[in-house]
């Protein structure tokens, strides 16, 4: 089961970004994105990661960037309970 990605609010903003920089090859100016911004960092993981599903096959790539949130998610909970 997965979350209907264009439910999102601001969805197409963060798409538009990562077309941006993995399309153009720099990061978006207020012209191009209303997240202009934002720094780099997560928008070059999540296109990175968008860019090899497609490259192998994966019948749709935005759904496997968004499963690097899942990661995320965990990395920040353990990192939270060492910390704690």
């Amino acid at each position: 089961m997965t979350f209907p990605d264009l439910l999102g609010y601001d969805v197409e903003k963060h798409r538009g970004y990562v077309d941006v920089l993995f399309q153009r090859g720099h990061i978006p100016g207020r012209a191009e994105s209303k997240e202009f911004d934002t720094p780099p960092g997560f928008y070059a993981v999540a296109g990175g990661v968008k860019y090899l599903a497609e490259k192998l096959g994966a019948s749709d790539p935005w759904a496997v960037a968004r499963a690097l949130n899942v990661l995320w998610v965990l990395a920040t909970a353990i990192l939270t309970l060492l910390i704690a």
